[in-house]
């Protein structure tokens, strides 16, 4: 057991050595593409809802206020990056998916690939979707 631990610990080390010696820097920012696969995720949960629960007048309207607030939520921060930078250094650089995904990323508790980042972030709402979805049809077909 303790050997396991050893080896699983020099595989990370070697891991860390190699992800620092790809970049210079590692990444601190998001890819736009992961913000993009969450807001997917919970706008298909609102569809789900939709699809269940729209023979109730009732439930439509809350689903109403909850895609309002689906709005505001990820329209802020889309607005927000569409404003001009008064700094052109300062502003996000664009880097594309499989860069992101292939280089380091930067957390509180050290180094991880930019894969590991995205799958940290959207992994809990793409399974709420899916627990969303077999729920939709357990009800409609119950």
């Amino acid at each position: 057991m303790q050997l396991k631990a050893k080896q699983v610990q020099s595989e990370l080390e070697q891991i860390t050595t190699h992800l620092l010696s790809q970049a210079d820097e590692p990444e601190t920012q998001l890819h736009i593409g992961v913000y993009g696969i969450v807001a997917g995720s919970y706008l298909a949960m609102l569809c789900i809802f939709w699809w269940v629960f729209s023979g109730s007048s009732q439930t439509v309207f809350m689903i109403v206020i909850c895609a309002v607030y689906f709005v505001m939520y990820f329209g802020t921060p889309y607005m927000l990056t569409r404003l001009p930078k008064p700094d052109p250094l300062s502003g996000q650089h664009k880097t594309r998916w499989a860069t992101f995904l292939r280089q380091p990323f930067a957390t509180n508790t050290g180094l991880i690939s930019g894969r590991e980042a995205a799958l940290q972030v959207c992994l809990i709402p793409i399974c709420l979707v899916f627990a969303t979805l077999v729920i939709g049809i357990i009800i409609q077909t119950g």
